[in-house]
Formats: C-alpha cells, sequence, structure tokens
C-alpha cells in the first residue's frame, strides 16, 4: 500500500435550470458517472456535484477538503429562530415572501470542498481527502445552539429508463399542489432538497438496486427542529404525495433504513412483488433459520403483505 503511488479527484460542480433537466443530466453523465445533484423544484433549479480522477497536468490543492457535511462553528445562533420557523405552520404569504428565497438559495449554495476554509466549487486535491467529510460536533444535528436539527429522509431505487418521466411527474405535484397551479407562488419547502444519484445493478436478493439494469437512487431530505419533533413539516402533504407516487406509479424500491414503515406496509402496492428473487430469499430462510429467530420485524410484514397498523396509544 505504501508504495501506491498517491491519487488526486476532481470536484466539477455546476447550477443549472430544471427546464431541460433530463437533457443536461445526460450531459454531465458524459463526463462521469459520478454525480450527486440536489434539486429544488420549487424555485426550477439544481446543483451536481461531479468527482472524476484529475486530468493530467492538473492543478493540485493538497489542502483540499471535503464539505458535503460542513461543520458549523461559530455560526449564528439560529436554533430557537429555526424551531420556530418549524413551528409556524400558517400560510403567509407576506412571511414566505421573505423567508423563501433565504432557504432556498442555501440550500443550493454550498460548496462540497474547502481550501484552507474557504468554499470552492471547482477543485483537484488529494483522493482521501475528497471522499470523506467530517463535521465532528458541530454538525447540523448536534449543535444544539446554531440549529438543533435532523434530516427527515426518504429514499427510493427506480431504474433509469423511469427518471425523465418521475422529474415531470415531480415539477407537476410542485405546480398543482404546492402552487396549486400559479395561486401560491409564494410557497416554498423548508431547508432541504430532492437528491439524484446513479450507480450499477446487483445481484442480491433484497437490496435496492438487486436485478436492476441502470438503478437511480431518489431521495428526499428535509432539516427539521428536533426542538419540536411533534409538528409536521410545513407542506408535508408535498413530500407525502412524492413519495406514493415513486412507490405506487414507478414501483420504485423504498430504502429499508431510511423510510416509513408505512412505505414497506401499503396495501395496494406490495414491496414483496417489487423483488423477484424474494421467494428465493424465503427458501434460503426456511433452511437456515426456520424459527425466524433473525427476521426482522419489518421483514415479517413485508413478506406477508401485512398493512400499516398504528402503534398502541397513537390515533
Amino acid at each position: 500500500m505504501q508504495m501506491t503511488p498517491p491519487s488526486y479527484t476532481t470536484l466539477i460542480t455546476v447550477r443549472k435550470s430544471d427546464k431541460n433537466m433530463m437533457q443536461e443530466i445526460n450531459s454531465l453523465l458524459q463526463i462521469t458517472p459520478h454525480i450527486l445533484i440536489f434539486w429544488r423544484p420549487d424555485i426550477s433549479s439544481f446543483k451536481a456535484y461531479m468527482l472524476k480522477p484529475a486530468d493530467k497536468g492538473a492543478k493540485i490543492e493538497m489542502n483540499a477538503t471535503a464539505t458535503l457535511l460542513p461543520s458549523i462553528a461559530g455560526r449564528e445562533k439560529g436554533a430557537k429562530a429555526f424551531a420556530l420557523m418549524s413551528s409556524t405552520l400558517q400560510d403567509d404569504s407576506d412571511a414566505l415572501n421573505f423567508l423563501c428565497p433565504l432557504q432556498t438559495e442555501a440550500s443550493l449554495s454550498s460548496s462540497w470542498a474547502s481550501v484552507n476554509g474557504e468554499g470552492k466549487w471547482n477543485v483537484t486535491g488529494p483522493t482521501n481527502n475528497m471522499q470523506a467529510s467530517e463535521c465532528d460536533d458541530h454538525c447540523n444535528w448536534n449543535d444544539n445552539e446554531v440549529f438543533y436539527g435532523t434530516a427527515q429522509d426518504v429514499e427510493f431505487t427506480a431504474e433509469f429508463d423511469q427518471l425523465e418521466s418521475w422529474i415531470n411527474d415531480v415539477k407537476k405535484v410542485f405546480k398543482e399542489d404546492l402552487f396549486e397551479n400559479g395561486k401560491t407562488k409564494y410557497r416554498c419547502m423548508g431547508p432541504g432538497y430532492l437528491w439524484i444519484r446513479f450507480g450499477a445493478g446487483y445481484d442480491g436478493y433484497t437490496a435496492t438496486n438487486a436485478g436492476m439494469k441502470r438503478p437511480v437512487f431518489l431521495q428526499s431530505t428535509w432539516l427539521r427542529s428536533r426542538a419540536v419533533p411533534t409538528y409536521p413539516m410545513r407542506y408535508q402533504f408535498v413530500v407525502d404525495l412524492l413519495e406514493q407516487l415513486t412507490l405506487c406509479k414507478y414501483k420504485a424500491r423504498p430504502h429499508w433504513g431510511k423510510n416509513h414503515e408505512r412505505t414497506f406496509t401499503y396495501p395496494k402496492c406490495s414491496v414483496r412483488a417489487m423483488y423477484p428473487k424474494f421467494n428465493e430469499l424465503l427458501k434460503l430462510q426456511s433452511a437456515h433459520d426456520p424459527a425466524k429467530m433473525f427476521e426482522p420485524r419489518l421483514f415479517k410484514k413485508v413478506a406477508n403483505n401485512e398493512s400499516f397498523v398504528l402503534s398502541p396509544r397513537c390515533t
């Protein structure tokens, strides 16, 4: 290992309108398959972070580091304000006309790398430094005074050839449900974005990309205040509609560790039916774990196509 020459990785960052989003994505994939897209349909814009091996002769910044999870140490103490914003759910056009440009722009303004603390959209640095990110005790979710937040994540895996249709349907949801066909243009989603990532198929049993030709990973991430966990997110209905649309229309497979239990137990859209080798897995279970000692509770519900049931004392 010590005899292996060091390698270097280039970060390329672009921001685009989503007007011709599929065409733009196909063009970016010609540069590199290693792309992470953050998309805000409510402002018709997306940002693509691309990684590729450094070209010969590229300028190397030895102090370049990834900052996908940036430290928020020293920033303004905004946890109380974020909690107030998260617990005020009124559809107030005056307040949102002020807040929306701030929080939508903030969601797409971050850089994925820095050099000596200065954010960089485009830079080449040591591969080890460009592949990881640390915020230690000053991450969004554990700094109690600056933000005190958490992330509401939902992820699905679909086939690449479904992506263009899915993008168009997402735009339609935002147009008709969030903006009510132009009547409520002042609205916006909270801090966060939709992710789009790309991968390869896998010959497994229940990996979300098992048996797929060219999987694409579709994720919804919205930041929430941990101080008011009982409040729903403003315009939560948009997120819920996208979840049902992706599951039922596109038969996209929900992430086993990120999605709600209700996603796996929606009676009209069987998750079990999405996995062609699920029965083979059950045969292995019968052979090696007949007592079902190692069977997770959620797996049992999926295997039996059970419907979602509220926990005791929930209404």
